[in-house]
């Protein structure tokens, strides 16, 4: 088993940031189960949705109204690629995003 860790600062080379009051990025191509969904806003006060879509633009996981911190830790079943999308942000600002995966 191995575990892949999503962070789009490591991948993409910039930390994720609003703009328009959203903001989208993608996983690479894998298959196995994400265990955890974090997401931070960088003010206390900062309501956000968030949205995982699969390679097909299917809502996987929609989570909305989040102040702050989204620590989601219900496990799914991933395969492809998908994209994380925070929409509907207080603030355009930047967010600390993380996604957990176990991979085989």
């Amino acid at each position: 088993m191995q575990v892949y860790k999503y962070r789009p600062e490591e991948k993409d080379g910039a930390a994720a940031a609003t703009s328009g009051a959203a903001w989208a990025g993608n996983t690479e191509s894998l298959n196995g189960l994400c265990y955890q969904i974090y997401v931070k806003s960088a003010s206390a006060a900062t309501v956000f949705d968030v949205t995982i879509t699969d390679g097909y633009d299917i809502n996987v996981r929609t989570i909305t109204n989040i102040t702050n911190i989204l620590n989601d830790l219900t496990p799914w079943v991933a395969g492809g690629v998908h994209t994380v999308s925070i929409s509907n942000a207080t603030a355009d600002e930047a967010f600390q995003v993380l996604l957990c995966f176990r991979t085989n």
